[in-house]
């Protein structure tokens, strides 16, 4: 799960990690401010409605302008978006993101759809940051319906970061069976993938796991998930990797304690 804008998804990932095991695992340590994440209001008053210019209609140009003037258009509104996220302006991030659904949805186009499929990821990931669950796996559920059987390899990352975040969400509402489900669904779709994008979001979805199991109060089936994040990824040097791995020391932490309090110790 990689979050808001790719190029710093692993810092924020690993926050809403943390949010997951405060909020989700019983006894969780709350005391430690370096696993409090606060969601984000749904409205901030620094924001306003952005007003977008209209994109030249069809026969106003040639066709090979159209194309060139949309794969343009649709980047730069991903882009703002991205950095809107980053800013956390959400509002006004998820009215680029809808922007572009409005625009480019239907669009056939490769490089278009690469990013329409993004918008989607980004909108879900800030609805949950939001506080705003059913709201996030519904634009989650719609990028699985329209994208999920897609081949192209940018497309598949973002279904992939996509059903994680779903699994956090899920978690996040207390519904630790329907996490689990998801779960089970990424490792077994992407499971054996070895880009940097797979493998964060394969950490994430097991911490999850792990976390959601500990809800359901599977303590040592809990570990076990944690033991395995250490035994594939611990000696992963990729930085984003690291940071998550970091993340998933803190939950087995918490799962132990967890454990040892539910057994009296």
């Amino acid at each position: 799960m990689k979050n808001i804008v790719k190029d710093t998804g692993t810092v924020v990932c690993a926050a809403f990690i943390a949010w997951v095991l405060t909020a989700c695992v019983p006894f969780a340590i709350k005391q430690k401010e370096a696993l409090v994440v606060h969601v984000a209001p749904w409205m901030q008053e620094s924001e306003s409605a952005p007003v977008f210019a209209s994109p030249p209609q069809p026969g106003a140009i040639t066709p090979q302008d159209m194309e060139t003037v949309e794969e343009s258009d649709s980047r730069t509104l991903l882009h703002d978006g991205e950095v809107l996220g980053r800013q956390r302006k959400f509002n006004e991030a998820i009215a680029y993101y809808d922007e572009i659904e409005r625009r480019y949805g239907g669009s056939d186009a490769p490089t278009i759809r690469r990013r329409a499929a993004r918008a989607l990821f980004d909108k879900g990931n800030i609805l949950a940051w939001q506080g705003r669950f059913d709201a996030s796996i519904a634009v989650h559920d719609t990028l699985q319906r329209r994208f999920g059987n897609d081949a192209d390899p940018s497309i598949r990352e973002s279904v992939a970061m996509s059903l994680s975040d779903k699994s956090a969400v899920l978690l996040r509402q207390r519904k630790p069976e329907q996490s689990l489900a998801v779960a089970a669904d990424i490792e077994r779709r992407y499971g054996m993938e070895s880009s940097r994008t797979f493998r964060e979001a394969l950490v994430v979805t097991l911490v999850n796991k792990g976390a959601a199991l500990g809800v359901l109060g599977s303590y040592q089936a809990a570990l076990a998930v944690f033991d395995d994040i250490e035994r594939r990824f611990g000696a992963d040097t990729n930085p984003s990797i690291r940071s998550l791995l970091d993340m998933a020391r803190q939950g087995r932490a918490v799962v132990a304690e967890n454990r040892d309090r539910a057994a009296g110790h």
